[in-house]
């Protein structure tokens, strides 16, 4: 239990890292008007034709492998979360480390008035400051290849539609405890 509120802590520490930094964009992703995620016909996009290389169904049982399902009390628009919310969940050590990610990313937006299920903000400007280059990139490769800066969301999309091409791919990223 020590060596869990030890570990707790220090993410707290690490996330309250840089918060009073300005958040700027200028450069790295160019916004503009809002542009939809690639149809469901897209190749690379999870809902559609051949999708990540993942395996249809529900994917394979016990941890380890991404899973397209989250609890409800995070709501409808938390789908694209899924495999980031699966990969802290798969073990215990990990999923406080969400938690405190979550809280940062509701911070972030109370502060720069973002709303809680803009998955492109959290993914373009939030993560890369929260996440470690490789985890970043590791979601990168194997989740989000098909992201752009100017993705949208239905907020009413199921995780199991949406990630149907993604279900049983393993999680296969391993590091030192500090990368997360």
């Amino acid at each position: 239990m020590k060596k869990k509120t030890i570990i707790a802590l220090s993410l707290l520490f690490l996330v309250g890292c840089g918060k009073n930094d300005p958040i700027t964009t200028a450069g790295r992703y160019p916004y503009g008007p809002s542009v939809p995620a690639p149809s469901p016909t897209y190749p690379g996009f999870p809902g559609g034709y051949g999708g990540g290389g993942g395996y249809p169904g529900t994917g394979y049982p016990g941890g380890g492998y991404f899973q397209p399902n989250y609890p409800a009390s995070y709501g409808p628009g938390f789908y694209p979360w899924a495999p980031i919310y699966g990969f802290y969940q798969q073990n215990v050590v990990l999923q406080p480390v969400f938690v405190v990610l979550w809280s940062g990313w509701q911070n972030y937006c109370n502060q720069y008035r973002v709303p809680i299920y803009d998955f492109t903000t959290f993914w373009y400007n939030y993560s890369p400051q929260v996440m470690s280059p490789q985890l970043y990139g590791y979601f990168a490769n194997q989740f989000y290849p098909w992201m752009n800066p100017y993705a949208t969301f239905s907020p009413y999309s199921a995780p199991e539609v949406f990630w149907q091409n993604y279900s049983g791919i393993p999680y296969g990223y391993s590091c030192a405890s500090g990368c997360y």
